[in-house]
């Protein structure tokens, strides 16, 4: 009886292992540290966008990246842009208030 190698298909299974789980928590703040840069809006902004994108498609779990990285970056931007955004909403209600008759 003859045996064809190629036929033969060999399963290991896969298991986390700490280098793995090394690797997510280094993507995680590499991709956090990229979202905080872009948050920023300094000069290299768009340049931190472009590797964030390829570090999230080239992730083990790029939607589970994605979404964690986005809540991260909604947070951040907030918190950078608090004023901005008071600033905004009392100019709104400024209006709104001058607007009205007395």
């Amino acid at each position: 009886m003859s045996n064809n190698s190629s036929a033969t298909l060999r399963e290991t299974p896969h298991a986390p292992t700490l280098d793995n789980n090394h690797d997510n928590y280094a993507t995680q703040q590499k991709g956090e540290t990229l979202a905080q840069m872009i948050c920023a809006a300094g000069d290299q902004s768009a340049a931190a966008l472009f590797v964030l994108m390829a570090t999230i498609q080239h992730s083990d779990d790029p939607a589970a990246l994605a979404h964690s990285l986005k809540h991260f970056s909604f947070t951040r931007c907030g918190e950078l842009n608090l004023y901005g955004m008071v600033d905004a909403q009392i100019a709104l209600i400024e209006t709104e208030l001058l607007a009205s008759p007395i």
